[in-house]
């Protein structure tokens, strides 16, 4: 085999993994070609493809193209119906997502070329991007493999013209509203006829920037962030220390990481940045973000959880109580205990049965000379106010024994001649992330 064809084998073939294969199937020629490619492998791998009908009204059209590809190449066709989206942009998730419940967890071919990639670079220029979006797109970005990125669109093209696969042309890909169809056919022309080879050009760019990129994910990575039942917390120090191609990714990553895979606007980023120093402020999606201590932290309001219900706590015992972990046994007392401590510690006599709950308004703590009202005990620990009212105390027969990692009652502090006492020990439960 000599020609178009043999080149874009020698170019694709060499990057696709082995194990079955799905081939995200259009009707056009770039996924035709794409799919031909993953019939010359040797040995064959186990091939199906999957036509996505959003119900436009070039679907049925491109649909009969799909199959026809599909018997040319001898590959089994599922033909998987979505609703239509408004736009091409509102379409994408749901198509992802239907060819990713197919896959079943196996790669999936797709047929972007170095065309789509240079296009791709130009329109994220247009909108201010960063190196991450002027990198353009990736060659694997699991499950998806694009073997055809690095061939020119030219070439896929002559490809399928000399294999005579039946593909069509999708008409939506001359409308001049999209803003992609107008790069493909009005400025890359353009720039082509200033300067042969552009797209090459830019494609060459985009792979420069995505390596620099990847060197500053690497870097941004070493950062921890703390994660929380709806929330994520970065240290207020690192982003304000660190240089900002750093720093916007941390704070980006966060974003993700609480609303996945939504890696936050410029806008966004910058409020984060400024609420290292400034009031509390909003992120599009209805995100929160305001300084808490060392910390600057992200809520999202839909994934906080609710407040518990009262759990009994045997003594010994444990107990989980919403995202807590509550602990209490005995332990032997050691002379110059500070009351208050951590963890807490309470007198052996008061009972058996505890129970752990959260405080109800007006409530109040016995304290030596008085009492204090226990959500001002929180308070005064340094909690959170999203999370005051969730925050764990401890009943006995009735009364307010302790508060969580704050102040025990001053009626169960444990005698100074005893020679035990209750360890009480609450901890909720967070983890770091790389």
């Amino acid at each position: 085999m000599t020609g178009a064809a043999a080149r874009v084998l020698g170019l694709a073939a060499p990057l696709l993994p082995p194990g079955p294969l799905l081939v995200a199937l259009s009707g056009g020629a770039d996924s035709a070609v794409a799919a031909w490619v993953a019939t010359r492998l040797d040995p064959r791998p186990d091939i199906v493809a999957v036509f996505v009908d959003h119900g436009w009204p070039h679907s049925a059209a491109m649909a009969e193209s799909a199959v026809a590809v599909a018997a040319t190449l001898g590959v089994p066709l599922r033909v998987v119906t979505v609703a239509a989206g408004d736009t091409e942009t509102t379409a994408r998730p749901a198509r992802l997502a239907a060819l990713e419940r197919e896959a079943g967890g196996g790669a999936i071919v797709t047929g972007h070329h170095g065309g789509d990639d240079a296009e791709t670079v130009v329109a994220n220029l247009l909108r201010g991007a960063g190196s991450a979006g002027l990198s353009g797109i990736p060659l694997r970005r699991p499950p998806y493999i694009r073997p055809l990125l690095g061939v020119p669109a030219t070439l896929v093209r002559d490809a399928a013209e000399e294999l005579r696969l039946p593909y069509a042309d999708d008409p939506s890909n001359r409308d001049p509203r999209h803003l992609r169809s107008r790069i493909r056919h009005e400025v890359l022309p353009l720039l082509t006829a200033a300067s042969p080879g552009a797209a090459e050009a830019l494609v060459r760019s985009g792979r420069l920037l995505a390596a620099d990129d990847a060197a500053l994910e690497t870097i941004a990575a070493r950062f921890p962030i703390s994660t929380e039942p709806g929330a994520v917390k970065l240290p207020a120090a690192v982003l304000a220390t660190q240089p900002e191609a750093v720093a916007s990714r941390i704070v980006r990553r966060a974003i993700r990481t609480l609303r996945p895979p939504y890696p936050g606007s410029a806008a966004d980023v910058a409020k984060v940045m400024a609420a290292i120093t400034s009031p509390p402020v909003e992120l599009s999606g209805g995100i929160r973000c305001r300084r808490e201590g060392p910390f600057v932290t992200l809520i999202d309001p839909a994934a906080v959880p609710p407040t518990p219900h009262p759990v009994a706590l045997a003594v010994p015992g444990t107990a989980r109580f919403g995202e807590w972990d509550v602990e209490v046994r005995r332990a032997a007392a050691v002379a110059g205990r500070v009351a208050g401590g951590r963890p807490l510690h309470l007198d052996p006599s008061i009972g058996d049965r505890l129970i752990v709950r959260t405080a109800r308004g007006g409530e109040r703590i016995a304290i030596a000379g008085g009492t204090r009202p226990v959500r001002q005990v929180i308070a005064e620990a340094g909690v959170p106010d999203r999370l005051r009212a969730g925050w764990p105390v401890i009943e006995v027969r009735g009364k307010i024994a302790a508060v969580a990692g704050a102040r025990i009652a001053a009626w169960a502090v444990p005698d100074q001649t005893s020679d035990s006492v209750l360890e009480l020990i609450t901890e909720r439960s967070s983890c770091l992330t790389g």
